[in-house]
Order: structure tokens, then sequence, then C-alpha cells
């Protein structure tokens, strides 16, 4: 027994420091190297609108492809157990499908996008939703070597288009290189673009599942970028970018958590898994020491190294930095207790605790921001992000709680 629990920890751990590479190559890439470049091509009004749709685009391809991937996760083993394959690639090009056409209402709201970055967010979109999908079969096959050359090969599409982008003045260009770049790699080496396109005696609960978590998608997605949906109509381009730019250094590190998070669930939706009371303790340790470290981090080093990257926009910034840090940091935290509640508990949990959340979100940032400002809105996040963290505990407890007795 001693011998299979160090060789679970040990492939644990490998598995973990796999993800942990892919995201820590695309962090770098994407926002240490990607957006301080952009900072420079733009000015302060065209940067923030380019983060306010980069937003909007993100969330349109987390609701459609990151729902899927999760469902996938959640509904795998029914799928072994019956020996079934399909349902997945049908959801698949619908899904990509309705991203594309969601993408092209944006266009037409925000007039100030340049021509050539209306023509390539279309595509990219469809490309991003489905990438986002296909990424699964790492996780479900626990190959996580290839889910790192993934990344670092998006990562080199992310670099090739920089210059291009530096040439043609279309931000744009860089996430659909990158986009092109993963597709053909997840076509060249996944089998499950190749998947049957048929409907399955499950496709029905699959279906149910997949509107249930849609929803929750909608409400923490949107909760990731709402800040930008806010700040932009309310007080301008110019607050997104100082709000943006202030958070950078806590939202970068944060990045971190997923592959934890995504470990975790591809164990979790295997079917010989055994959650317990102990195993539950000790995911809550690994969040007050993951965050402890964090806090230090932040207030010692998050300013200098946001000064570093954002000379232009560092000033600005300065006086949100540190809450606005600590802010993303919270939400960092529900991301590794989150798997928890989304294998283990009832799906609909996820769509309550996240419509309370978005709110709650909304009255507390309009009406903070509206008679405290900027610094207002930082606080309002922070109290927001501490309660949904709560909830998503709480939840993990009773179900396991429940499923010991």
């Amino acid at each position: 027994m001693e011998i299979l629990k160090k060789i679970y920890i040990k492939r644990y751990t490998r598995d973990f420091t796999l993800r942990l590479s892919a995201s820590v190559i695309s962090t770098i890439v994407s926002k240490v190297l990607l957006l301080p470049v952009l900072a420079l091509m733009f000015s302060e009004e065209e940067y923030g609108l380019m983060l306010t749709i980069i937003g909007i685009e993100s969330l349109i391809s987390l609701v459609f492809g990151n729902t899927l991937y999760t469902v996938r996760m959640i509904m795998h083993s029914e799928y072994e157990k019956w020996g079934l394959v399909g349902d997945f690639n049908i959801l698949a090009i619908v899904t990509s499908s309705l991203a594309g056409i969601l993408v092209i209402p944006v266009i037409f709201l925000f007039p100030d996008i340049a021509l050539l970055d209306k023509i390539f967010l279309v595509p990219y979109v469809i490309l991003a939703t489905i990438n986002l999908y296909f990424t699964v079969y790492y996780s479900i096959t626990l190959r996580f070597k290839d889910g790192l050359y993934q990344a670092m090969v998006t990562s080199i599409g992310l670099l090739m288009g920089i210059p291009i982008a530096w040439v043609l003045h279309s931000w744009v260009v860089c996430y659909l290189s990158s986009a092109i770049f993963g597709f053909v790699y997840l076509v060249w080496r996944t089998d499950i673009v190749r998947e049957s396109l048929k409907k399955t005696l499950l496709f029905k609960t699959t279906l149910n599942k997949y509107y249930l978590l849609m929803i929750a998608t909608i409400f923490s997605g949107g909760i990731v970028y709402l800040d930008r949906f806010i700040l932009y109509p309310m007080i301008g381009a110019s607050a997104v970018t100082m709000y943006i730019t202030a958070s950078y250094f806590g939202k970068s590190i944060s990045v971190l958590a997923q592959p934890a998070s995504n470990v975790m669930l591809s164990y979790f939706s295997q079917g010989d898994f055994n959650f317990s009371m102990k195993k539950y303790y000790l995911i809550n340790l690994l969040i007050i020491v993951s965050f402890s470290i964090f806090t230090l981090i932040a207030l010692f080093f998050g300013e200098s190294i946001t000064r570093l990257l954002f000379p232009k926009l560092v000033e600005s910034a300065s006086p949100y930095i540190f809450i606005a840090n600590l802010s993303a940091g919270v939400s960092a935290l529900t991301q590794l207790i989150k798997p928890v509640a989304l294998r283990f508990a009832e799906t609909k949990w996820q769509t309550v605790i996240q419509f309370l959340y978005i709110l709650i979100y909304l009255i507390f940032g309009v009406l903070s921001l509206h008679f405290w400002g900027l610094i207002g809105f930082c606080y309002s996040v922070l109290i927001v992000n501490v309660l949904q963290f709560g909830a998503q505990n709480l939840i993990c407890y009773r179900v396991i709680k429940n499923r010991k007795n």
C-alpha cells in the first residue's frame, strides 16, 4: 500500500510539474513578452480597448470551449464504463461555430476596432474555442508532456505574430497565429480530432450537463473579465489600462493555479479515484501556504516587476497594485478548491454560486466605483472573491463529509 501511495504521489508531482511548465511558458510569452510589447505599440486608449476586446473574445471561447472541456472530464468515466465514443465532436463543431457567430456583434459594438482586427477576430475565436476543447485529450489520457509541447508550439506562434502585428498594426494577428499553430499541432498529435460524429445514449445527459455548466461558466468567466466590462463604459479605456496594469503581476502569478486545478480534475475523473476528508484538508493546507507566499511576493516585488514591464503605465496604476494583486490571489485559491466541487458536488451548485457571485460583484463593483472611484472598485473585487472562495469551500466540505457518512 505504501509503495502504491509513493507511486501515486510521484505521478501527480510529475504531471503537475508538466502542467505548471506549460502554464509558465504560456504566461511568460503571452503576458511578460507580448503584452508589454503591445503596450509600446499602441496608445493608452488603444491598449485599453484591446484589453476589453481580449476579455470579450476570451469569455466567448471560455463559455463554449472550456465548458465542453469540463463536461468531457466529468463524463469521461461514464463513457469509458459503457465503452462509448461520440457526442463531443458534434458539440465541438456546433459550439465553435456559435462562438464565431457571437463575436460578430462585438465588432459592431466597438467601431474603433481597426479593420484588420475585425477581419481576424472571427477565425481566431473559432480556432481558440475548438483548441480549448481539444486539449482535453491531454487530461483524459494523462499525457501532460504533449500538453507541454502544445504550449511551446502556441507560444512560438504568438511570438511569430509579433513582427507581423508591428507591420500591420494589428494585435489580433498575434493571437490568430498562435491559434493556427496550436490547431495544427492538435490535429497532428491527438486522436480526439478524429473521433466519430455520432450520438450515443449519453448524449442527452452530456448536453444537459453542458447547458448547466455553460451558465455557470458565463457567470464565472464573466467575473474574470467583468472588471473591464464595468470600467470601460463607466470611466473609459484608460481606467481599464490602469486596473489591468495594477493587477498584472497577481493575475500572471495566479495563472499557475490553473495547472494544479486541471491535474486534480484529471485524477478525480478517473473511475478508481477515492477522495477523503484527509485529501480535502491537504488541499486547504496547500491553499494557505500558497496564498501566504503569494502575498509576500506581491507585497515586496509586485510594483517593481510591474514598473520593469510597463514603465509608461506604472505611475498611474501604482496606488492600486497591492490590493488588485491580492484580489487576483484570492481568485486563484478558488481554482485550487473548485475541482473538488466540480467532480463530486451536483452541477447545479456551480450555477447557483456563480449567479450570486456575479450579482454581488455587479452591485458592489458599480456602487464602489461610483462612490470611491477605482480604489473602491479594487476593494469590492477583493471582498467578492473572498465570498466566492468561501462558498466553494463550504460546498466541498459538505459533499466530502456526506460521502464519508
